[in-house]
């Protein structure tokens, strides 16, 4: 079972676990800041005072339009997916063979009983090798953030991924399969929605701007992380790290820190037992909003438990919890 159906069954010992253990997702919403502690004098004697941060995205900054506001005809998800892999490739060379577009193009070739991928999607692969070579000031066909030919390659990939987590009773109408398997790549970008090009090209220059830190050079970038216990999770991945910061990106018009996006990121950290990624801090970036809530690992596990908590022990009682949940003959 997927770490999202977990936490979405009140049934399972995952849930369970995570609202014995880790209840206090509200504290989350307040992080230590480096404020030195002030102090103040009541009744003759003095209190410290301790400045907090509070989570507050604000407005959004990029929707894909006013007018789209109620339309549903725009593919909100597609976009989000598509603007994950923007950003990944503004932060270090992608292999696009480890994408999960990649396992869609393999459902794809495997529907159409074909012996290997179309050419459309080797072409894509080398369209994106492509962009990936160009200096980040480069023109607009290249890897400039407001590229809208690189978040049209990123849109196709968005397109692909589906083919792979969508179910397939749900793909009948999907436009990669309805184009066939000799559809070329420039017909297949031209499926991929003018305006939510428009849309990741704008976001992902906002990302740019609002976290210059982030978007600069690094020592490591991890996309689609894996970790010890995924195969205990459904094969649970998650969206980056960056430098020993377990980030997960969120392209979602209003920003929320509620139990499910909060536990979903404990989880990837504690299926990490043999501290593999070496994650040090944990972050959520949404991307609408160009805001990063990010805390220490040791804090997230304290303010999620009301208390010290190791997080070696946490870890090995996450393992103990799934072990204990697995079917017998997956033991």
């Amino acid at each position: 079972m997927s770490l999202t159906r977990h936490l979405d069954d009140p049934e399972s010992a995952v849930r369970r676990h995570f609202e014995v253990t880790y209840p206090h997702v509200k504290e989350v919403r307040f992080a230590a800041t480096s404020v030195p502690a002030s102090s103040i004098t009541i009744d003759g004697r003095s209190q410290s005072l301790v400045t907090l941060d509070r989570f507050n995205p604000g407005q959004p900054k990029v929707l894909p339009g006013a007018e789209l506001a109620g339309d549903s005809q725009f593919d909100w998800g597609a976009a989000g997916t598509a603007f994950d892999y923007r950003i990944r490739l503004l932060l270090a060379p992608q292999d696009p063979a480890g994408f999960v577009a990649a396992a869609g193009a393999r459902n794809l070739r495997r529907r159409w009983h074909k012996p290997s991928s179309p050419a459309a999607w080797t072409e894509l692969v080398e369209a994106v090798a492509d962009i990936q070579t160009r200096p980040s000031g480069a023109s607009e066909a290249g890897a400039h953030p407001s590229s809208t030919r690189a978040a049209r390659l990123c849109g196709l990939l968005a397109l692909y991924e589906q083919l792979y987590r969508v179910p397939e009773s749900y793909l009948t109408q999907h436009p990669l399969l309805l184009a066939g398997p000799h559809a070329g790549l420039d017909e297949l970008l031209g499926l991929v929605d003018d305006r939510l090009v428009n849309d990741v090209a704008t976001l992902t220059l906002l990302f740019t701007e609002s976290q210059p830190e982030l978007a600069g050079h690094h020592q490591q970038v991890v996309s689609n992380p894996t970790f010890d216990r995924s195969s205990d999770l459904g094969g649970a991945d998650a969206d980056l790290i960056v430098d020993g910061t377990l980030l997960e990106l969120k392209t979602v018009k209003t920003p929320a820190l509620n139990k499910i996006t909060v536990w979903q990121l404990l989880g990837y950290l504690l299926a990490d037992t043999t501290d593999r990624q070496r994650i040090r801090a944990v972050g959520w970036y949404f991307s609408r909003h160009g805001y990063l809530w990010r805390l220490p690992v040791e804090e997230l596990l304290s303010r999620l438990h009301g208390g010290s908590l190791d997080l070696a022990r946490a870890r090995e009682q996450f393992a103990d919890v799934l072990l204990a949940s697995r079917l017998p003959h997956d033991r």
